[in-house]
């Protein structure tokens, strides 16, 4: 009965292991910076360790010390695609997709944007030719304008992050705690005399 416990134990920890939801990714850009003729430059804006993942939500925040007139953080992501027509012909080109986070006459700006994936539906038809269309995604650059009514400097704080992760991977690992307290927990059983 104790080594069952022993293996149960091992089991739900190793399964908890696994399940254990990845820490978000979180972007944190803060200082001061001087205004000049109503335009401030916020460089760099947040961008994440080994760049902006596939099919990911993220979501952006500024706060400044005083109200601007405008202010927008903007990520450029580019799409191109190929399209096979099934007799040897191809289409291609690419595109622009721009993310906004932005407000006017405030000190808050905040909002989400989820990022392109890869995606393919190519296959060779019965006459040997591909058809189908294939997508490629790339986030590439990014900015920050604004305008300011004076020329005073601006404290600021620009949060990127990515979202929390599924609820799948919380429903998991919660149920691993639970087969771990499961297997720690020891009834001491009275024989029937």
């Amino acid at each position: 009965c104790v080594v069952m416990k022993i293996a149960l134990v091992c089991a739900a920890l190793g399964a908890l292991c696994v399940a254990m939801p990845a820490a978000a990714m979180k972007v944190v850009l803060t200082g001061v910076v001087p205004v000049s003729g109503g335009l401030a430059n916020f460089l760099p804006v947040p961008w994440p360790p080994g760049g902006f993942l596939q099919g990911t939500k993220y979501t952006a925040s500024i706060t400044l010390s005083r109200p601007a007139l405008s202010v927008q953080l903007s990520y450029h992501e580019n799409v191109c695609f190929n399209a096979y027509d099934g007799y040897g012909g191809v289409g291609s080109d690419c595109l622009d997709n721009w993310f906004l986070v932005g407000a006017t006459n405030s000190r808050t700006a905040f909002g989400s944007f989820v990022t392109g994936k890869d995606y393919s539906d190519v296959f060779i038809n019965d006459d040997g030719f591909p058809e189908g269309i294939e997508e490629f995604y790339d986030v590439d650059s990014g900015y920050l304008d604004n305008e300011f009514a004076s020329d005073d400097p601006v404290g600021y704080r620009i949060v990127l992050y990515d979202s929390v992760p599924e609820p799948a991977s919380w429903a998991m690992m919660i149920a691993g705690f639970g087969m771990v307290g499961g297997g720690l927990r020891s009834r001491r059983r009275i024989p029937v005399t």
